[in-house]
């Protein structure tokens, strides 16, 4: 969501068709892993929410070096923040607000990602509205990038929750998986915009066909990415994008 303009892509888990007989059956489990996941997140956020008043408490007398959770107000103008990846690491979120069915998130300053539950039914409509809706400004990324980037967070939600699931029947452990996307979805934006910027100076008179650009091929559920800049002259650098 891009709240200056009122913008928003929205992508839901989609459910196999089958015979009416199975369709029921189907529809329970996929409402329980709905449930599951989203208690899941809910509780990453209550989890770190703790531990901040727990540091708030002992910063008296030691600092702490733990970064907290931080509480946006819901109506925040655009302003400068954190990199996505610092706000997200050790368990720290910029956090809109957490409510009985849905969870926002800052990204950065520009978006926000939101974790909706809510019925099937409601969730085709919310969508199809969304479709039909007037044309905004989507920002620096286009609308087609943002509903790939959706249904990406979506399913790494979900395998993050299967890995989380199938870890805590075996070891005692937590759960990261807001904290997954979150860095997930701040290293795809964050990339998407250094693209931009190093094609418009490949492309400046004063650089044309003087440098080459080379990225390195990783799996796009990657939290990192990697490039090496060539220029003609024999200098190179490496960027690491974490």
């Amino acid at each position: 969501e891009k709240e200056s303009t009122g913008f928003s892509k929205s992508v839901r888990l989609l459910t196999e068709k089958l015979d009416d007989d199975d369709m029921s059956i189907v529809s329970l489990q996929h409402s329980l892993f709905c449930s599951s996941l989203f208690d899941c997140i809910r509780t990453e956020i209550a989890r770190e929410s703790k531990v901040s008043e727990h540091d708030t408490i002992l910063s008296a007398s030691k600092l702490s070096t733990k970064t907290a959770i931080s509480w946006l107000p819901n109506n925040m103008e655009e302003s400068f923040l954190p990199p996505p990846t610092m706000m997200a690491a050790n368990g720290s979120f910029c956090v809109i607000h957490s409510q009985e069915g849905e969870i926002k998130v800052r990204l950065n300053s520009e978006y926000s990602l939101i974790f909706k539950l809510i019925e099937i039914g409601a969730a085709m409509e919310f969508c199809a509205k969304e479709s039909e809706g007037k044309n905004v400004d989507s920002g620096s990324c286009n609308a087609s990038l943002l509903e790939s980037l959706g249904r990406m967070l979506l399913l790494h939600s979900q395998l993050e929750y299967h890995d989380f699931s199938t870890r805590v029947q075996t070891e005692k452990t937590s759960s990261n998986v807001l904290e997954s996307c979150v860095k997930l979805a701040g290293k795809v934006l964050l990339e998407t915009s250094v693209r931009k910027s190093l094609t418009k100076i490949k492309n400046l008179d004063l650089f044309r066909n003087k440098v080459k650009i080379e990225w390195l091929a990783l799996s796009a559920f990657e939290t990192c990415a990697h490039f090496t800049v060539f220029v003609d002259t024999g200098v190179s650098f490496d960027g690491i994008i974490e």
